[in-house]
């Protein structure tokens, strides 16, 4: 692990190189709401670093899960784009994880840094299920993502979104619950058009914020409410027409957070 950290900080520190090139001077801007990250948003790509799908390339799965658009990273390939040419923007969210179409066992960091500073960092191991993030940019404007090592492993940032500067997002979610907070579902499944609901257990009183997450991109924010004083709190909503496979939904109850999925059949 002390090989593959020092390797890491090296290949980070290597991002920074040429980016200033990049770098216009930009103003305080808010963008009206999310936005889908394309392979135009990108100055620079590399080869095996792909926007899918295309014609001839359908998007990957991570532990059988399908998404409906990604960016591939093969092992040491990096995508870089720059927040002044795409203002309002704060921060990047995807679900990531290794495709099921690399070698069984193999591990890859993940690493993202702004004007090449590291902003995120973290190995993910084959056979996961898709993680969701989100990564502020700050004030960096240079942003790069990067598979950081070699290898025949690919990861996938699967449905990945451009935030709106000033939004309030919540902190990436660790997969599992997090301090007082559980998450339940009155079905594992639901229909497209029908309902579902969310049984939240927090702390009491405990101020609750839910992030939904379609399979097709989509997100909805959920306008934050208080559980009870028994720290029980019950969302019920309307699946959207046409959504079809896995939905992942992020708790974040007064900084406790939790995350869970269900699927629209």
């Amino acid at each position: 692990m002390k090989v593959l950290r020092t390797t890491l900080m090296r290949f980070a520190a290597t991002l920074a190189i040429g980016a200033a090139a990049h770098l216009p001077q930009m103003g305080i801007s808010h963008a009206a709401g999310p936005r889908p990250l394309k392979a135009g948003d990108f100055f620079q790509m590399s080869t095996a670093a792909v926007m899918v799908p295309t014609a001839t390339s359908p998007v990957p799965t991570i532990a059988g899960e399908h998404f409906a658009r990604a960016l591939i990273m093969g092992s040491l390939q990096t995508a870089s784009f720059n927040t002044a040419r795409i203002p309002g923007y704060g921060a990047l969210q995807a679900q990531v994880g290794i495709t099921d179409n690399s070698d069984a066992g193999t591990t890859a960091p993940l690493i993202i840094t702004g004007d090449g500073k590291v902003l995120y960092s973290h190995v993910f191991t084959y056979g996961q299920v898709a993680v969701r993030i989100v990564v502020p940019f700050g004030k960096a404007q240079a942003i790069t993502i990067a598979n950081g090592l070699a290898g025949s492993q690919n990861l996938l940032l699967a449905n990945p979104v451009l935030l709106p500067s000033g939004a309030s997002t919540p902190p990436t979610a660790p997969g599992a619950s997090s301090g007082k907070a559980s998450l339940q579902f009155f079905s594992a499944t639901a229909t497209a058009g029908g309902q579902q609901t969310a049984l939240i257990t927090a702390a009491k009183n405990a101020l609750v914020a839910i992030v939904i997450d379609y399979p097709d991109g989509t997100q909805v924010i959920v306008p934050s409410k208080r559980a009870g004083p028994d720290g029980h709190y019950a969302y019920t909503w309307t699946v959207p027409d046409g959504i079809h496979g896995l939905v992942h939904i992020t708790v974040d109850a007064a900084g406790a957070v939790t995350q869970g999925t269900f699927t629209v059949r």
